[in-house]
């Protein structure tokens, strides 16, 4: 199996987030340049088309598109979130500054990821603080903060939207996964993916990094500081398999859409790895939470979804480039591994390049990794 490798150059900063279109094959960046950048990933210029400034802030942490209109973009920066419609302006069209926002140390804190409901309607944005903020993007005119929850007892660090509804998936510093009713601000459950050994442990605690959830709503994957990757239920928070393979935190999380194929990123171990999460589950479908290990929390809903669905599709792209020794041998080994020359802040995957991964860092590059056959 091998890759080639591409450069997208044009920040001037560490490159902070990846979005990119479902609909339009475009990228969007943010950084810590203070600016958004928009990619035309079309053509293997994949050249910046879009440079959106203005921001209050020094750092933009996170970019996205609204689901339903993929000209109207969303990014925090600071205690800010900011709206574009890229019809209009290169400018803002609004934003909207958060409530009281600070770490739970006491120093200034940022918001940080954004999540935008299917529906185009909501986003959640969780911050330094431990809460998730829901902002209404309903009225024409105004982007307005409407609920705060208290969910973290540290820093939240993700959030993410269940397709087709208000509930969502948030993770945070205080080791907890939870599923939010954001609408009627309720906590519904909290899975504690593990605990940190004394104040004083300061190596790879369990803190929840990344999340993602599949296009489907039935598997949510999430990256935890000792190098774990959790397969949920999102509906129950059983864990249905752990994926281990880095050996630092697991910096970023991304499914490939309508496939079971997982991209995980690390942080100060600098690896990407690609898995098959049906091979996985079909393993290690034992890790059902409740201790007795029958594998009955993988539903066959599940294993249908991402056998039929996703491994099957997926032959001719990632697939055919997988390593079929390996996935006999151990279905928990990695399809992939990619050695990265820095920190890892997030990956990105594009359904016009199958078979290829966006990876941001600390660096001002976005690397393209193109798998060959």
């Amino acid at each position: 199996m091998s890759y080639t490798a591409q450069s997208l150059r044009g920040h001037r900063g560490a490159v902070t987030h990846l979005a990119t279109s479902s609909s339009r094959a475009q990228l969007l960046s943010s950084s810590e340049d203070s600016s958004c950048r928009l990619w035309d990933i079309r053509t293997n210029n994949h050249r910046a088309v879009r440079c959106l400034t203005g921001f209050a802030a020094d750092a933009v942490t996170c970019a996205v598109f609204s689901p339903i209109d993929e000209y109207r973009l969303y990014a925090s920066a600071g205690v800010c979130v900011y709206e574009f419609d890229l019809r209009k302006s290169d400018s803002i069209l609004l934003l909207c500054a958060a409530s009281v926002m600070s770490s739970a140390d006491g120093s200034e804190g940022e918001l940080n990821q954004l999540s935008v409901r299917s529906d185009g309607s909501r986003i959640s944005c969780a911050g330094d603080d431990g809460m998730v903020r829901v902002f209404s993007t309903e009225s024409p005119d105004l982007l307005e903060e409407i609920s705060s929850l208290p969910v973290h007892d540290s820093v939240g660090t993700a959030v993410r939207y269940l397709p087709a509804s208000s509930h969502a998936l948030s993770g945070g510093c205080d080791c907890t996964v939870r599923r939010l009713d954001l609408e009627a601000s309720e906590i519904l459950r909290t899975l504690q993916v593990g605990t940190i050994a004394g104040a004083a442990q300061n190596v790879n605690p369990p803190f929840v990094h990344a999340l993602d959830v599949d296009a489907e709503g039935l598997l949510a994957a999430v990256g935890v500081g000792n190098g774990n990757v959790l397969l949920l239920d999102p509906s129950s928070e059983d864990v249905l398999a752990t994926l281990s393979a880095h050996q630092s935190a697991v910096a970023s999380v991304v499914w490939r859409p309508g496939t079971s194929y997982l991209w995980t990123g690390g942080g100060e171990d600098r690896c990407i790895f690609l898995w098959d999460a049906a091979l996985a589950l079909a393993v290690d479908g034992n890790d059902d939470g409740d201790g007795d290990g029958d594998g009955d929390a993988v539903t066959a809903e599940m294993l249908s979804h991402l056998k039929d669905s996703g491994h099957q599709q997926s032959k001719a792209s990632e697939a055919d480039v997988a390593s079929e020794e390996a996935a006999d041998e151990d279905n928990q080994i990695p399809l992939l591994h990619i050695s990265h020359p820095h920190r890892i802040n997030s990956l990105a995957v594009a359904a016009d390049l199958p078979g290829s991964v966006f990876v941001a860092d600390e660096s001002d590059v976005i690397a393209l990794y193109l798998l060959r056959q």
